[in-house]
Parts: structure tokens; sequence; C-alpha cells
């Protein structure tokens, strides 16, 4: 029995130390913080494409976003939350997995996003993004000259 308690501690002492921490060892896995919360204001600067042009596309922020039963591709050049430099575009978008949104508002303010008129065009979106859910209630669309 003796025998049987040494090599217990023994064999606790090596996993122990094999261990780089013992905290790291005893961790429990946590999801990272989101640095944007639901409703914060966001400002989307992009280009909406038909579907097909999917396997064209080569950018690191693409969404699937579906427009009032009208599904597009959303190029994100640009996000910005108004009154918060230190935000990235990446801190904003990298929380949206899968990669698709739902633009949702006032229907004069998203009907014209179903428009085919708008493709190639880059818009400027403006609302509350709620990444969890990937839906964003859009207040204003503003066309930008390239």
């Amino acid at each position: 029995m003796k025998k049987l308690v040494v090599l217990f501690f023994l064999a606790l002492g090596v996993v122990w130390t094999a261990a780089t921490d013992a905290e790291v060892f005893f961790a429990r896995v946590t999801p990272p913080v989101p640095l944007i919360r639901a409703r914060n204001p966001v400002s989307l600067t992009g280009t909406f494409l038909p579907m097909q042009d999917r396997n064209n596309v080569h950018a690191t922020f693409v969404y699937t976003v579906n427009v009032q039963g009208k599904k597009w591709l959303f190029v994100v050049k640009n996000a910005v939350q108004p009154g918060n430099g230190s935000v990235t575009a990446a801190d904003i978008l990298d929380n949206v997995i899968p990669p698709e949104m739902c633009f949702v508002g006032d229907e004069k303010v998203v009907t014209p996003l179903k428009n085919p008129d708008i493709a190639g065009k880059t818009l400027q979106l403006n609302g509350f993004l709620y990444p969890t859910t990937g839906r964003m209630y859009v207040d204003s669309v503003k066309t930008i000259s390239d």
C-alpha cells in the first residue's frame, strides 16, 4: 500500500512538471470576449456582387447577405464604429460567424438593396450590427463614388 501511495505522488509530480504551467494544465478553455457588443453602431462600406461571382472574389471580408429574400455577396472594404477609433474592421467583423448577414430595417431603406442596379457600386451602410446573429439593422444607405 505504501508503494502505491508513493507511486501515485511520483506520477502526479511527473504530470505536474510536464505541464509548462499548472494553470495551463488545469485551465478551462473560455471563448474570447468580443470587442464589439450587441447593438453598437457600425458603418460598413462595401460592394454588393451577384452570388455567381463567389469564386472570383478574393477579399478578407466577404459575406453572403440576405436582403428581404434577395441574396448577394457583400465585399466589405471598411468597417468602423463611429466614436470608437480604436476598434478595427477585424474587431467588428471577426465575430460574425458564419460569414452571413441579414440586412433588416425600414422598408424605404432596405428595399432598394434588392435592386440589381446596385451590383458593383460601393455603398456605405449605417446601422446597428448584432455580430452573434449576423443581423444588421440598417438606418441609412449612401452610394460612395470611387
